[in-house]
């Protein structure tokens, strides 16, 4: 039973203190002192903003406010400091991380006392997660471990699906993580076994691209970037876009070729979270100004696009023919579509020619060691359209100069082309072959 009015407070102490676990949010720490102290947290929530405060009774899972408040009813130690609650207990720091210190100074300050709005002006914006995420076999070890189990920071980050240290895919909860009066603690009722999976992966999905982008996000949690001046961040980042033929003779980014890049590194990433247009406005507006694009998202995704073009050793110097598109089509298995005279399905057909149509469509050639070629179109949002015929070979060419053609419609079949294309492979044949 909850009671509705915090009891036996003394100075403004809390009487039960919990342990306050390794990258456990500050969200999940609050919400185990209601449960350890029988209270409903919107009363606890009142308390700890101070009852004449005009700050709502609600908390935040990954931005909370009036740190200084909440932590100065714990105790005078250096564990429940603000400062290291913050930078510890919460995912301000990543947040935070591609703003100049200065600004990044003001807005941890105003989060820490009570002037919490214009913190939260500048990246309460940002791309956050609505719900809360978790990894069943984190859970689960630590409920061995602890005997119970709490909110891990390093599962809230928006865009990780991926559990790093189990390297499992994240479990969506209906846990709400934004300004909730009602904080819920981790049990098996909001982290069931059978909860949503934050992504389902189909065959040809870049996993590891998953796994880079979890490793950059963890490592702005843990160690922030420190960016003295924003010009100076935008000027390293054109000087790799020119060494990569990516800008114009006007200092502006190629966007359709940034686009295909795109496609190429995060588009696993892109498929299941279209939270942006990867030709949108956000390219420029990371060039521009820091007060434009404060999301770290866009900053990840945009430095791991750099970071495999310069590791890859890629120019772009030509749209028609991009070493670079078979990367879209070789995550996947090709057989060879020609059942007249590959009388079993070919594992070695091989990518043979790329090039990039207007649209953002990208076509490749498949060809099979019989000599039977067609082409596969990927539209940019990943899908791809039905495989269409483009050569017959030398094989099946020599098997129709032998049967003079006979069985139209059943060889046509088999080769996967229409009768228009059959009727020209023959009059091929006739035309190599004089008594066909």
């Amino acid at each position: 039973m909850y009671s509705e009015t915090p009891l036996g407070f003394g100075a403004g102490q809390i009487p039960h203190l919990p342990n306050l676990y390794c990258d456990e949010l500050l969200y999940s720490y609050v919400a185990r002192i209601a449960r350890y102290n029988g209270w409903s947290s919107p009363a606890l929530l009142k308390h700890l903003y101070g009852k004449d405060s005009s700050i709502k009774a609600r908390m935040s899972a990954d931005l909370p406010i009036r740190i200084g408040a909440i932590c100065s009813k714990f105790p005078s130690v250096p564990d429940y400091d603000p400062r290291l609650i913050l930078h510890r207990h919460t995912l301000i720091p990543y947040h935070t991380s591609f703003l100049p210190s200065l600004a990044k100074d003001d807005i941890i300050k105003n989060l820490i006392d009570s002037d919490a709005k214009n913190g939260l002006n500048t990246i309460g914006k940002n791309i956050r997660d609505s719900y809360l995420k978790f990894c069943p076999q984190c859970n689960l070890e630590n409920l061995n471990k602890f005997g119970e189990s709490y909110w891990n920071r390093l599962h809230q980050l928006p865009l990780v699906d991926i559990c790093l240290k189990h390297k499992t895919v994240l479990k969506l909860t209906e846990v709400k993580a934004f300004r909730s009066s009602y904080l819920i603690c981790v049990d098996n009722d909001s982290c069931p076994y059978d909860a949503r999976p934050c992504v389902s992966f189909e065959p040809g999905d870049n996993v590891n691209q998953f796994i880079e982008f979890a490793k950059y996000s963890h490592s702005l949690l843990r160690r922030p970037k420190q960016i003295e001046d924003f010009a100076e961040l935008k000027r390293l980042r054109m000087n790799k876009l020119s060494h990569l033929n990516l800008l114009t003779s006007g200092s502006m980014i190629r966007a359709d070729e940034f686009a295909d890049a795109a496609q190429i590194y995060v588009g696993s990433i892109t498929k299941y979270h279209p939270i942006f247009d990867i030709n949108g406005r956000w390219i420029s507006n990371l060039l521009g100004s820091e007060h434009r694009c404060n999301s770290p998202v866009y900053h990840i995704l945009f430095d791991y696009i750099l970071k495999g073009l310069l590791n890859d050793g890629i120019k772009i110097t030509s749209r028609a023919c991009w070493p670079a598109y078979k990367r879209l089509f070789s995550g996947y298995k090709w057989p060879c579509r020609n059942r007249l005279t590959c009388d079993e399905v070919r594992e070695n057909v091989r990518i043979v020619n790329t090039s990039r149509r207007k649209g953002g469509i990208i076509v490749a050639t498949m060809q099979c060691e019989c000599g039977y070629s067609y082409s596969v179109s990927r539209r940019p949002d990943g899908k791809f359209n039905s495989p269409r015929y483009k050569s017959a070979g030398p094989e099946v060419e020599h098997y129709l100069c032998e049967t003079k053609g006979r069985n139209v419609m059943r060889n046509s079949e088999k080769l996967s082309m229409s009768l228009c294309a059959y009727r020209s492979v023959l009059k091929k044949c006739k035309k190599n072959k004089p008594d066909f």
